[in-house]
């Protein structure tokens, strides 16, 4: 028989790995429902002698997420490049030496081009 502090526990951790599931979805369904135009952010400020295919999987869903949250989710960029969503510090942890660079370098051109402003 479980007590009501082991009741209480499991209750909980259900509904955050629910809440945390919706999320998932939500934030699943919004990028895929604008991935042509953010894919599209992405390819543009690659060099002509790279193509998209190139770059690792982590650099992607590190662009990918922050085009979103910058075009999309309208984030102010410094936030979603150093502080909130620190694209840079998820390239430092999970890509290579250079991937901070360039994933700071892309995310940087997105913001020239689309002329975003502080907000």
């Amino acid at each position: 028989m479980k007590t009501k502090d082991e009741k209480l526990y499991i209750v909980i951790n259900v509904i955050l790995m629910l809440i945390i599931l919706v999320l998932g979805i939500f934030i699943y369904v919004v990028i895929r429902s604008n991935r042509k135009e953010i894919i599209n952010q992405i390819k543009d400020e690659l060099s002509e002698k790279w193509d998209i295919s190139r770059l690792s999987k982590i650099s992607l869903a590190i662009l990918k997420l922050a085009v979103y949250e910058m075009l999309y989710a309208k984030v102010p960029y410094k936030v979603v490049i150093n502080e909130v969503v620190e694209a840079v510090e998820l390239a430092k942890k999970y890509g290579d030496d250079s991937t901070p660079a360039f994933v700071n370098g892309i995310l940087a051109s997105v913001v020239k081009k689309n002329k975003i402003e502080e907000q």
